[in-house]
């Protein structure tokens, strides 16, 4: 199995950004604001992944929803299921049943992780460490854990 995966993160404003995934023919555009580390928390999610998690989560908190990125793992294939939520309520999680589903799709898992890689490299090289934290205003870029998806990507491929 193989399919064609692409990611892209764009900061759009001062703690805003959009995401792009597509699997396939399937895609997904979500957003969020920096009261997550969206790209932090969707890399290292995908780094599990790597490092042989059967089930991981992600979040990227809106004002006022979520979209809840969950990636199952079955052998080298992974499904990904991304939902999205109108509101967020507070400390309280909604069930995966109340979200809307806006893509499911399943790739391989090195695939997968090949397009986060190269979707955050490729913001890192459009505006730099100093310039992310800037605009993403709480959190750093996660150098450290893109560095350590792309080491889980070269020590498969070795």
């Amino acid at each position: 199995m193989s399919a064609n995966v692409e990611f892209e993160f764009r900061l759009v404003g001062t703690g805003w950004a959009e995401g792009r995934i597509a699997i396939g023919d399937e895609f997904a555009s979500p957003t969020a604001s920096y009261l997550s580390d969206a790209l932090g928390d969707l890399i290292r999610a995908v780094g599990a992944l790597c490092e042989g998690a059967h089930e991981v989560r992600a979040s990227w908190d809106e004002e006022p929803g979520e979209y809840r990125w969950i990636f199952q793992r079955v052998g080298s294939t992974v499904r990904l299921r991304l939902l999205g939520f109108p509101h967020l309520r507070g400390w309280e999680v909604a069930p995966d049943g109340d979200g809307e589903v806006l893509l499911d799709a399943e790739c391989p898992v090195s695939d997968l992780a090949s397009a986060i890689a190269s979707g955050a490299q490729r913001l890192l090289d459009e505006v730099g460490a100093d310039a992310y934290e800037e605009k993403w205003v709480e959190h750093p870029f996660p150098a450290d854990d893109l560095a350590a998806l792309e080491q889980s990507l070269n020590d498969t491929s070795s």
